[in-house]
């Protein structure tokens, strides 16, 4: 999931100013577009964190998940721990 070039924008420009009024206006856009992207931003945000709730749950349930997931492993080694 990738923030757009303009969702950036937006949140740039909102660590900036003090409403998101402003920030609409300061980019040019209208009050309710800002709005919508947020909107947006926010259902990306849920999305993220459903799949990053998901994988660990799977990594508490399987070591080998757990292994292979925190970090880089070759097929090698894993061979080499399966034995």
């Amino acid at each position: 999931m990738k923030i757009t070039r303009r969702e950036k924008q937006l949140l740039d420009t909102l660590v900036e100013v003090d409403t998101v009024s402003l920030a609409a206006q300061k980019l040019g856009i209208s009050e309710s577009t800002a709005y919508n992207m947020l909107y947006r931003l926010r259902k990306k945000q849920e999305r993220a964190r459903h799949f990053i709730n998901t994988l660990l749950a799977y990594r508490r349930k399987s070591p080998l998940l757990d292994k292979v997931l925190s970090r880089r492993i070759t097929v090698k080694e894993e061979e080499e721990t399966l034995g």
